[in-house]
């Protein structure tokens, strides 16, 4: 029985539209990654967003962890204040945010997934101030700046009864008052690090108090209720699953470059 072989010129071309046709499957699928919108602030380390630059940070770089593995593509706002990225939560003009912790005002309009604990949050003064905080009551007759909407300023605004709140869009905002003595301390998260305009404001030295509220909150990537990135909330948990057990998140914090 003669035995047919393929003619030599014939080989050549068929394993090229072989491996085309692999190339445009792959590129198929790439294609079929949705982007989702991601809202975010300035609020450094976290997120970082600078003229002309690309944005950077710990969020920045788990948003994407998270969405490579979930299967979607995230595509970042720019600096956005924090009250109207809840507002576009909530009218579903935008599909995550990230870092939030879950609270009952939230929950009729965001699912939650949480991926790591929050840190316990701390009042901030200028040094050349000699405040010393170690319990609420020596925030008496003074004036706090806190960023509206964050769910711990919501928990310690009752507390301080004797004390002005002064509510800020963002905490850059905030520590831009009190560098400039506009207020006397800030509420904010123990890990926050403000780039200031050094120029304007004289390279101030901020230092945290010895008080800190502790709580149970995690911090969540949340979905909008009204986004179709609801229909990835189970992927994006089983990503935050993963993740974490292979320490990746945790590995993206430690490895910032505000901890080096």
């Amino acid at each position: 029985m003669l035995k047919r072989e393929m003619p030599l010129s014939i080989a050549p071309l068929l394993r090229c539209l072989f491996l085309l046709s692999i190339s445009v499957l792959h590129a198929a699928h790439a294609e079929e990654r949705p982007i989702f919108k991601v809202c975010m602030d300035h609020f450094p380390p976290r997120q970082i967003f600078e003229d002309g630059q690309p944005p950077r940070g710990q969020n920045i770089q788990i948003t994407k962890a998270l969405g490579k593995v979930a299967g979607f593509t995230p595509e970042f706002s720019g600096n956005v204040a924090f009250k109207r990225c809840l507002s576009r939560m909530k009218e579903g003009s935008t599909d995550i945010m990230i870092g939030l912790v879950e609270t009952s005002s939230r929950a009729p309009y965001m699912e939650f997934v949480p991926y790591m604990k929050a840190f316990k949050k701390r009042f901030f003064s200028l040094s050349m101030r000699n405040l010393e905080i170690n319990n609420l009551s020596d925030l008496d007759g003074l004036t706090v700046a806190m960023v509206e909407g964050f769910a711990y300023s919501e928990d310690i605004a009752p507390l301080l009864t004797n004390t002005t709140i002064k509510e800020v869009d963002s905490i850059k905002q905030a520590f831009t008052m009190a560098a400039r003595h506009e207020v006397d301390a800030v509420f904010a998260s123990e890990y926050v690090n403000i780039e200031l305009d050094a120029a304007l404001m004289g390279s101030p030295v901020f230092v945290a108090s010895n008080y800190a509220l502790h709580t149970s909150y995690t911090a969540s990537i949340a979905v909008s209720k009204k986004s179709p990135a609801i229909h990835y909330l189970s992927q994006l948990k089983h990503a935050a699953e993963q993740l974490n057990a292979k320490g990746v998140i945790e590995d993206i914090i430690e490895r910032s470059e505000y901890n080096e």
